[in-house]
Order: structure tokens, then sequence, then C-alpha cells
């Protein structure tokens, strides 16, 4: 009887000391590599956190991450306040985001909708539209020799992500790649990993100005 009580109670401080453990976060790299961690902070797209191997403080960026879990909101820095807003019925939403590169960061990043002026993406900017579900939109980075175009068929309910990037475009959520020409150190648009896009929109300083 005494065995099955100490037992019991080994049994109840262990699950205690595992559900007060501080790593509850987690991030997955590119090459599926799940990394148990405590992340303490995000800014600017860079998260500062304590890897639960070995207890040492590191630093990553998100861009490129296949999967990021962030348990407390209040890492996050969030400068205005944002939250991701859920579609009305009917409708899906296009966040749009430019994260902070120093590499001509005061270039502009012009997006046009469905043939016509649209935004001017600027540098840790964003932009919310509110688009009809069960049609497609497309949004279009005009360029000297082929443009840029991202195309969603927009379905009821779903929130999605354009990254605006410099260099050639990988998407990860598909593993398919476009090959484009960086000219200059222009900027480039791509539909990006929804749970990471959710995080960066949070970092983001200002809204976008639409013409």
């Amino acid at each position: 009887m005494k065995y099955i009580i100490l037992t019991s109670l080994i049994l109840i401080v262990s699950l205690s000391a595992y559900s007060q453990s501080p790593y509850k976060d987690y991030f997955v790299t590119i090459k599926n590599d799940t990394i148990k961690c405590m992340i303490t902070k995000l800014e600017a797209g860079e998260m500062t956190f304590f890897n639960a191997s070995d207890n040492k403080k590191s630093k990553q960026n998100i861009n490129g991450l296949v999967d990021l879990y962030i348990s407390e909101e209040r890492a996050i820095k969030n400068p205005l306040n944002l939250k991701i807003q859920k579609p009305d019925s009917g409708y899906a939403h296009v966040y749009f985001y430019r994260p902070y590169v120093f590499l001509n960061s005061a270039l502009p990043c012009k997006i046009q909708y469905q043939n016509k002026k649209f935004i001017n993406l600027k540098t840790n900017s964003y932009h919310l539209e509110k688009i009809k579900a069960g049609t497609k939109h497309l949004f279009i980075k005009k360029r000297l020799f082929k443009d840029n175009i991202v195309e969603i068929d927009a379905k009821d309910g779903e929130i999605y992500f354009i990254k605006a990037i410099l260099g050639g475009i990988k998407n990860l959520n598909n593993g398919n790649t476009q090959m484009l020409m960086n000219i200059g150190g222009e900027r480039l648009i791509m539909l990006d990993n929804p749970k990471i896009g959710k995080y960066s929109i949070l970092n983001m300083k200002k809204k976008s100005k639409v013409y």
C-alpha cells in the first residue's frame, strides 16, 4: 500500500513539473527539424529563445521556417497592437507585409491588384485587403522582363499572407520555385507560409497606404 502511495506521489510531482516546464514553444526548420524551446522575444522578424536541449540562448530569423508556435503573446513585440482578423462570411483576407532588409530598404515595392494601382508596400509596413471568396484575384509586381504575379483562388474564411522579399522566390507551401532574375535589388512578392506570416504581421510598425 505504501509503495502504491509513493509511486502515485512521484507520478503527480513528475506531471506537475512537466506541466510547468518553460519550454512550451517550438519551431520547425526547412530541414524539418523541430526545436523545442522557450521564446522570450520576437521583434523585427527575429526571435530570441532558450533551447530545451541545453538551455542555451540563441537567435533565429523566422523567415524560411516551416512552422512556429509561441505560447506567450507578450513575447511578441506588436507596436500597432494588431490582431489577425477573422473574415466575414463570403470573404477571405489577404495580408501584405514587407519585413526589414537593409539592402535597398528605401526602394519602392509597388503592387497592382487586378491590373490597377493598389499599394506601395514600404519597409516594416502591412496592408489588409478583404476579398470576395469564390473568385480569383491577381496581385502583380510589374517588372521589365517578366511580371511577378501571385494568384489567389479565394476560399471562404481563409487568410492569406503575401510577403515582399529580396531576390528569387521559393514557395514553402508547395515546394514550387519561381526563377526570377533580381534586378538592382528589387523587391518581389510571394504567397507566404501562414504559420509564419501571422507572426510577421504582428511585428510590423506601420500601415501601408492604398492608392
